[in-house]
């Protein structure tokens, strides 16, 4: 499972937790390669949107047990979540996810997966008419804070010999270099 998949996925779970929703009513937007009808209103889409870094990263290097030394590297990250309500009183569903966040149940959904979602925006009625009837939309906007970690060998040298003098300023530094993988 990507993270794209896990963030979208903890989404769900939470609109689900703070709505009791079906699983059929929350869907993902655009995303899963699945194109196919619409469920029947009321229901929700979930979209990840850009996955940008979020500061530096921490890298470090250390040495296992042999001869490999293997680079850890951790950074924060933070997501774009797109949730989208199509029907009556969708908005409703969406200002129960909004103010559902400080909930212990949702809560334990975000320690669970790992990604903690944050800075819900203004709930956006995006009603449009759609052939001969008006549409009911509504759209709220947040961030998943999430801390992405990578692990992999590093091809370095194992060994570095180094032989020679030092002389003052006046002479020349010679020293030979023997680097062995």
């Amino acid at each position: 499972m990507t993270i794209r998949d896990t963030i979208g996925q903890a989404m769900r779970d939470i609109i689900k937790s703070a709505t009791s929703l079906a699983d059929g009513k929350v869907i993902f937007a655009e995303q899963n390669g699945v194109i196919g009808p619409r469920p029947a209103k009321p229901y929700i889409t979930v979209k990840v949107g850009a996955i940008p870094d979020d500061g530096l990263d921490e890298i470090q290097d250390k040495w296992t047990s042999g001869a490999t030394l293997v680079r850890y590297q951790r950074g924060a990250r933070r997501a774009s979540i797109s949730v989208q309500g199509f029907g009556t009183g969708t908005d409703d569903y969406l200002e129960l996810v909004r103010t559902g966040l400080q909930n212990n149940a949702i809560r334990a959904i975000m320690l669970s997966t790992g990604c903690q979602f944050q800075n819900p925006g203004t709930i956006l009625n995006l009603t449009d008419m759609l052939d001969s009837s008006f549409e009911q939309r509504f759209s709220l906007d947040m961030d998943c804070y999430y801390i992405q970690s990578n692990t992999a060998n590093v091809d370095t040298a194992v060994t570095i010999t180094t032989s020679g003098t030092l002389y003052d300023a006046t002479d020349h530094i010679h020293i030979s270099t023997i680097v062995t993988p």
